[in-house]
């Protein structure tokens, strides 16, 4: 995987640093061991605020909560994000943040994310837990992926019943 470049923007410091060229806007709470919380598809990482922050610091751990690239405020480049763009984002923020190694919760899509980093960067990562994760893509799931993005591209309105 490649290690994508990353702004990191802290939402409670506006003088943040900059890493490269992707703005990732994240919070950090607690101290002591670091858990990163990923988020799944366009939901903001400060949905973890409300019950498993306070859980993680109360324990004694460091809490770190992020919003994917195309959640804002991080950055919302044009385009589609593909999983290894959001492993990448993953693993620069951990890097930029030098939070490694560390446990990584994820949920639907950030379990998937957390998936891919734990396999393709085992030093930075303790543990994970993965929570509504559905297997890594075959080769079926990788078609059917490709013809619904095509269709969609297409402009072509799918029957209701499709949806079910």
């Amino acid at each position: 995987m490649q290690k994508a470049d990353c702004f990191i923007c802290d939402y409670d410091q506006p003088d943040s640093w900059l890493l490269a060229s992707i703005r990732l806007a994240y919070q950090r709470a607690g101290r002591g061991e670091r858990v990163l919380l990923i988020m799944g598809q366009a939901a903001g990482g400060n949905v973890w605020s409300m019950y498993q922050v306070p859980a993680l610091t109360s324990a004694g751990y460091e809490a770190i909560a992020f919003d994917n690239r195309g959640v804002p405020p991080s950055d919302v480049p044009p385009g589609d994000y593909s999983l290894a763009d959001l492993a990448a984002d993953t693993v620069g923020l951990i890097e930029g943040l030098d939070a490694g190694p560390c446990r990584l919760v994820g949920t639907s899509l950030g379990a998937m994310i957390a998936t891919e980093v734990a396999v393709s960067r085992p030093d930075l990562v303790r543990c994970c837990v993965l929570m509504a994760v559905r297997a890594r893509p075959d080769a079926v799931r990788r078609a059917v992926s490709a013809g619904e993005r095509a269709l969609a591209l297409a402009g072509v309105q799918l029957p209701e019943a499709y949806e079910a």
